[in-house]
């Protein structure tokens, strides 16, 4: 997990068939917490609340999970860098998504 320089958004990273790494709004969550109690309608947190921001996943690599994640330290920023764990020959890709546009900017592989 890696939480961005402005506090905005949440980095989760996910083992899968393919590694998955969700980015979630937390300022908006926030937003609607705040909202919610001030109705006094704040019983839990519901689906509407955790609303996913991105889901970044790519044929560009094999990994099945993320080893790390980190956001770009420049607050305005939609860049994070995500790094596989150790597979099929390969022992770790580094992927710089553009997470706002769900896409894969350029990766590396390091043996």
């Amino acid at each position: 997990m890696a939480l961005s320089a402005n506090k905005n958004f949440l980095a989760v990273c996910e083992r899968s068939v393919k590694a998955v790494c969700t980015v979630y709004n937390v300022h908006r969550m926030l937003e609607l917490i705040k909202e919610e109690m001030k109705t006094k309608k704040f019983n839990s947190i519901n689906h509407r609340i955790i609303e996913k921001k991105k889901i970044l996943c790519s044929t560009e690599y094999a990994a099945t999970e993320f080893a790390a994640v980190d956001f770009h330290s420049n607050e305005e920023s939609k860049k994070l860098v995500t790094l596989t764990n150790v597979t099929q020959g390969v022992n770790f890709t580094v992927i710089v998504w553009n997470f706002e546009k769900q896409k894969c900017l350029t990766f590396q592989n390091f043996s």
